[in-house]
């Protein structure tokens, strides 16, 4: 009797103990699926960055270089369009890194 109960006892465990892993096994390939595309979001904002930091580079030289007044101003304009639109995506693309981190 004493036998069956421990023999029941350590099968349970057994039991558990494989359930436990694979738990871990989901757990991992979740958490793995959430750094790829956490990575895959810094690589995105990273490239807005430097996109953003080009943009300024561009409009530093075009204010550097550039004569006459109605040239200049339609270049500023374009310039700071092109940093918003910029700003918007790096924002963007830092919430959703946000958001996916926070998960």
């Amino acid at each position: 009797m004493k036998n069956s109960r421990l023999q029941t006892e350590y099968y349970e465990a057994v039991d558990k103990l494989t359930d436990k892993k694979n738990e871990i096994k989901i757990v991992e390939k979740e958490a793995d699926k959430w750094r790829k595309v956490s990575d895959i979001a810094k690589l995105e904002t990273e490239y807005a960055q430097f996109e953003l930091t080009e943009a300024e580079r561009l409009k530093k030289e075009l204010l550097g270089i550039v004569d006459g007044d109605d040239y200049l101003k339609e270049q500023v304009i374009e310039v700071r369009y092109q940093n918003y639109v910029l700003k918007e995506e790096n924002r963007t693309l830092k919430d959703k890194l946000e958001k996916h981190m926070s998960l």
